[in-house]
């Protein structure tokens, strides 16, 4: 709470905040819209909030966005909106172990194990395989044309729904990565389990989730197809719905927050759970360093509004082609293209 009162209070004095010139989507959107159901099988409560343009196409396509550590369903509708807006349904999982409504002592990092199953249960949800969705949904939804988009810890939900063995989620058509953590602990091994594609955008001032040791690491250790965006400057916040202030918004958290970070390694057990039920998955150790332990580029901060708009640049060519069935060769050709449009965008290619 007292990092929401400062952060708004703040947000009142940012001036000459840089915009986010894309244009809306042609697409009026619904939402959001809350709905509450309750995983019998699991006995685990769990709400998933949706978006959806208002005149739904049949075969619609459905994206899954993943938060973070302490965050929710609502806190990147920078992307949630605009995504509702170019057609596709959007429902997100509220994780019941990560999410902010809950305090401090109630966070528990190591429930991201359990966050794949929340993500199929959204599936069947929207889907009208268990009841409860929006009445505009059903029979809407394409089941062969799914993405899932995760956000930080989110990220790391979105590499173990996407490629671990016992986690997967198999109607995955394309996977996102934004600032996606823990990368580092997946190795070749991990990737080998599925061809699905997969986008990796980070910036490499980054100071929670270090670029080269995870998503760097991430796209040179897989054999699936993929792509990676670095946002020159980029920030981890700079991936939420945070305010331009004209410095690295990281460094706010990291001053105000840091001392969240500090846990005990013993008491952070999930990849060594990952490892120990399959110890031919691919799943090692940590090698990146704690958030706001490692250095940073000595580079320009790059603008939200600005990390906004590249980001949907990137993601709208990438669903386009794995979703909506756009030329390959076009993508590859329009991303070369916005790279060279770009000083301060990097991408590579492995599709």
């Amino acid at each position: 709470m007292l990092f929401l009162t400062i952060l708004s209070f703040i947000a009142l004095l940012a001036v000459g905040c840089a915009n986010d010139t894309t244009p809306p989507g042609p697409h009026k959107v619904i939402g959001p819209l809350s709905v509450m159901l309750h995983d019998t099988k699991r006995n685990r409560h769990l709400e998933v909030v949706f978006w959806h343009p208002e005149a739904l196409a049949d075969e619609s396509p459905l994206v899954v966005y993943a938060h973070g550590f302490n965050g929710d369903p609502e806190d990147s509708t920078w992307l949630t909106n605009h995504l509702a807006s170019q057609g596709y349904v959007v429902a997100a999982p509220r994780f019941p172990g990560t999410n902010t409504d809950l305090s401090s002592d109630h966070l528990q990092l190591n429930d991201v194990i359990n966050q794949p199953a929340d993500v199929s249960r959204a599936i069947d949800l929207a889907l009208g395989d268990v009841p409860g969705a929006p009445a505009d949904l059903a029979g809407k939804i394409d089941a062969q044309r799914i993405a899932l988009i995760g956000r930080s810890l989110g990220g790391l939900t979105t590499y173990l729904a996407g490629y671990d063995p016992e986690l997967m989620e198999p109607r995955l058509t394309a996977a996102v990565g934004l600032a996606p953590g823990a990368g580092d602990i997946f190795y070749p091994p991990f990737y080998e389990h599925r061809d699905l594609p997969l986008l990796i955008i980070h910036g490499d001032k980054d100071m929670l989730v270090d670029y080269p040791a995870t998503s760097a690491r991430s796209h040179a250790r897989s054999s699936a197809p993929r792509v990676l965006a670095k946002l020159v400057g980029g920030t981890h916040m700079g991936f939420a719905d945070f305010p331009w202030l004209g410095f690295n918004p990281d460094a706010m958290v990291c001053t105000f927050f840091g001392s969240t970070f500090d846990q005990d390694p013993a008491d952070i057990t999930f990849h060594s759970e990952l490892a120990r039920r399959q110890p031919d998955s691919g799943v090692g150790d940590y090698t990146d360093s704690p958030p706001c332990t490692f250095d940073v580029p000595e580079v320009a901060t790059m603008s939200i509004p600005r990390q906004h708009a590249l980001s949907k640049a990137l993601i709208n060519s990438f669903l386009a082609t794995q979703l909506r069935d756009a030329p390959l060769d076009q993508y590859q050709a329009g991303t070369r293209q916005l790279a060279a449009d770009n000083a301060d965008l990097e991408i590579a290619v492995a599709l």
